[in-house]
């Protein structure tokens, strides 16, 4: 197959290029902004979840089962229940299962139908992590304390 791109600079054909060959030859977590990968970012997002969790471990837990006793293949469901709800996630089984030192449950409890906005906005207002700083939404992004996603605002000009 043959692809063409036309009214495209030679910076985004070339991205345009390597997402298609990543997605062709199933290599999406190789994918880069330029700066992280979906892998590497997969990763970081294992970590810092399982940080919270493993602080708050009276709320976290995870399950190789769904409620109804289903899971995706070489999977498993962490959560957090927070004030405001559940905050939840899947990873595979290798390596973050024993990342998580919290309860383990036959199943997990049913999904309360959050969003990963949901989720995270959830997660941001745990008192002891995000409660010295002012959390808000900033193009519809949640932020604490003037930090969108490890970006700082005001000296950062990336587009976000």
């Amino acid at each position: 197959m043959n692809l063409t791109f036309e009214n495209v600079s030679d910076d985004h054909a070339v991205l345009m290029m390597e997402w298609y060959t990543a997605l062709t030859n199933n290599m999406l977590g190789k994918i880069t902004d330029g700066y992280h990968t979906f892998d590497e970012l997969y990763h970081h997002r294992a970590v810092l979840f399982s940080v919270i969790c493993n602080t708050y471990k009276e709320s976290a837990w995870k399950s190789k089962k769904h409620h109804d006793g289903t899971m995706y293949d070489g999977m498993f469901i962490v959560g957090i229940n927070t004030p405001e709800g559940q905050a939840t996630y899947h990873y595979d089984l290798e390596p973050y299962w024993d990342m998580f030192n919290v309860k383990e449950l036959d199943k997990a409890p049913q999904w309360d139908g959050h969003s990963p906005t949901e989720a995270i906005e959830r997660i941001g207002k745990l008192k002891t992590i995000c409660g010295m700083f002012k959390c808000e939404r900033i193009n519809e992004r949640p932020i604490c304390g003037g930090a969108q996603y490890g970006r700082n605002r005001e000296t950062d000009n990336r587009a976000g």
